[in-house]
């Protein structure tokens, strides 16, 4: 991840969330170790107010954000053919002990 070298000096804590959003340190896909480290340092300026964008890069290189899923990726997907399923009449009821002779073995 390539930052605005505008942002690279500047601290956390003098952003917006829009704009921690933008540089990828908040947000919805976000690794949540980025995300916790970000709310660390605006929860405590004090101590934190130091931590530059720049350093915060080397966290998002890290942890890299996470693509979202798709939607219905599932549901559009057909199950293979080679997956083995069983019939109704294998399963063994709700509470029952499974062994050798009732596991298809």
């Amino acid at each position: 991840m390539d930052i605005d070298p505008a942002y690279h000096k500047k601290n956390i804590v003098d952003l917006t969330n829009a704009e921690l959003v933008t540089l990828g340190f908040l947000g919805e896909n976000v690794h949540p170790h980025v995300k916790y480290i970000v709310e660390k340092i605006q929860a405590d300026p004090k101590h934190l107010g130091t931590v530059t964008c720049g350093m915060m890069t080397h966290l998002v290189w890290k942890y890299p954000s996470r693509a979202p899923a798709p939607q219905d990726a599932t549901s559009t997907r057909p199950p293979s053919p080679t997956t083995p399923r069983p019939s109704k009449n294998q399963l063994p009821a709700v509470g029952e002990q499974v062994t050798a002779s009732t596991s298809g073995q």
